[in-house]
């Protein structure tokens, strides 16, 4: 089950980010702007907002890709391809794809832009990311994600949960969904089962509108996830099933 983040910690896990993945080659790698309206995501990712059946085994996943800039093909940002998934009845996981194309993508693109993408396309940009570079401070030397065993390359979170982080960032349930955003952002941690001289790295999902980021550090009791960021989900590996 996700937590609710604050935005200190946010900040903190997103400059793990940068160290762990960026400060090495800073001259070629952006982060950039992953977004899209609630009211996009929801044509390609099955939650029904407002259903009376709490989700059990449903997944959302967010597969990890590396993209290469428009405007600068020497240029690449780490990104998502999302789909729907389940957790089936021998306890390992499906990739069910998203709404009506079970074999296709969510890519988020630079500028808050997104696509359905096959899967020889999502297979392109999951080998790229493969092929970078992690760095320790703790080794002061970097390796191959590829190489690292058990290095994370998706991460799951429970449907009900991201069910739940939407209705508790909605100001009414006749909001208009087109003007609340996603915005996926990128941290890094330790994970156990992986080496713990690497801090990997794990989504961060928080909402905005017209007026920005919408995070703070207030508690409010009826809605956990109101201003706060998703928190570090099932990682796999090392956590596949």
């Amino acid at each position: 089950m996700a937590s609710p983040l604050p935005n200190q910690i946010v900040e903190d896990l997103k400059q793990n980010f940068f160290w762990s993945y960026i400060s090495q080659d800073e001259e070629h790698f952006e982060i950039v702007s992953l977004k899209i309206s609630v009211e996009s995501f929801l044509e390609y990712i099955d939650i029904n907002l407002f259903g009376t059946t709490p989700y059990t085994n449903e997944l959302v996943a967010l597969n990890y890709g590396v993209k290469t800039k428009i405007a600068d093909s020497s240029i690449n940002y780490y990104t998502f391809l999302i789909t729907n998934s389940q957790v089936n009845n021998l306890g390992s996981i499906d990739n069910l794809g998203i709404i009506n194309y079970p074999t296709k993508f969510l890519l988020l693109k630079e500028n808050g832009v997104s696509e359905a993408i096959i899967n020889s396309e999502y297979v392109l940009l999951s080998e790229a990311y493969k092929e970078m570079e992690i760095f320790s401070p703790y080794l002061n030397d970097s390796t191959i994600i590829d190489s690292l065993t058990d290095h994370p390359l998706v991460c799951y979170y429970p449907k009900e949960d991201f069910r739940n982080f939407i209705l508790d960032n909605m100001v009414s349930t006749s909001m208009d969904l087109s003007t609340l955003f996603l915005d996926f952002q990128i941290g890094a941690t330790f994970v156990s089962g992986v080496d713990s001289n690497y801090k990997v790295e794990t989504p961060l999902v928080i909402t905005s509108d017209n007026t920005g980021i919408r995070i703070d550090s207030i508690n409010y009791n009826s809605k956990p996830f109101k201003y706060k960021a998703l928190d570090v989900g099932q990682l796999c590996p090392p956590n596949c099933g």
